[in-house]
């Protein structure tokens, strides 16, 4: 019995030692050089006041836009749109496709008469080409 009497004892002077630890409003006053770094800016004279939250706002100036004034603007922006989506589509559409071109002729006739062409020669004896 005795001893749970000590070790209770022990338990709140522990708390009490302990509580006496926290650093309170006692932290504010003690100079710098005890723990705060180098080019610690000073706390405010005055704590920051919160922003008014449940304040309303003041009354827009601004006119509300008339139906003719909305159908107006909505237009205007469906011919922006129309504009910048055809604008699109010829960047994205790939280029027309190239003809190809015609067949050269004089070749055409040059290989027919089983003459040599510019680009390479033909054997006389046997027909095979010289210059691949």
């Amino acid at each position: 019995m005795m001893f749970g009497c000590v070790r209770s004892i022990g338990a709140i002077a522990l708390a009490v030692a302990v509580c006496g630890c926290s650093p309170g409003a006692m932290i504010d006053k003690l100079p710098n050089s005890v723990g705060e770094p180098a080019g610690t800016p000073e706390r405010p004279a005055m704590p920051y006041a919160f922003p008014a939250v449940h304040d309303m706002p003041p009354p827009r100036t601004d006119t509300i836009m008339t139906e003719q004034q909305q159908v107006d603007l909505q237009k205007a922006l469906e011919a922006e749109r129309a504009k910048q989506e055809a604008l699109e589509k010829a960047a994205d559409a790939p280029p027309a496709p190239q003809p190809p071109d015609p067949p050269k002729k004089k070749a055409a006739a040059a290989k027919k008469d089983g003459a040599a062409t510019k680009d390479r020669a033909v054997s006389a004896k046997d027909g095979t080409d010289t210059n691949p």
